[in-house]
């Protein structure tokens, strides 16, 4: 290992800086800008040995397939990842508040053009359109999902269904 500003923490790999933001106006990064390598920056992350914190789960029971939560995601995930608290629909059975769940997140932003999105008939806050984003299933802690103040919505079996057929056409057959 070697030594880095941040101790106990090794860079794992570089990314490209981003020519817009403010910071690449200072000489070095408009040098590398036109140098015809793409400059870049060391990403840091914290030695395999270092475990994330346990949270304790925010509902009250254990989630239920068909059920609609919010979750909380990372707040510094990278796009295409989805990062900010939004609906998602639980897919997977046999949950516990302890462990982690398989989700299929939705969005309210329209998504016409995506071939893989199922437009929902019942949505986490009963307020307008709502889509199953059914190309990106993704498992995540129990401890990341709140209900809506309302309570707990449950997509009837119809509609499950078809969010399902969706996602397993989206899967690879083998």
């Amino acid at each position: 290992m070697t030594d880095t500003p941040d101790k106990g923490r090794r860079p794992l790999l570089s990314l490209p800086v981003n020519p817009d933001s403010p910071a690449s106006t200072s000489p070095p990064a408009i040098a590398a800008a036109l140098s015809p390598e793409p400059a870049t920056v060391p990403v840091v992350l914290p030695d395999s040995d270092e475990k994330p914190p346990r949270h304790p789960p925010r509902i009250p029971a254990a989630p239920a397939i068909r059920q609609l939560y919010w979750c909380d995601f990372p707040q510094d995930g990278h796009l295409p990842e989805f990062w900010k608290r939004r609906p998602v629909l639980i897919v997977s059975w046999k949950n516990t508040r302890s462990g982690a769940v398989t989700v299929i997140p939705c969005s309210s932003q329209d998504q016409g053009e995506n071939p893989w999105a199922y437009q929902l008939t019942t949505t986490v806050d009963g307020v307008g359109p709502s889509w199953a984003i059914c190309d990106k299933p993704t498992t995540v802690a129990v401890s990341r999902l709140t209900s809506d103040k309302k309570g707990v919505r449950r997509l009837p079996v119809a509609e499950f269904n078809e969010i399902l057929a969706l996602m397993f056409r989206w899967l690879p057959k083998l």
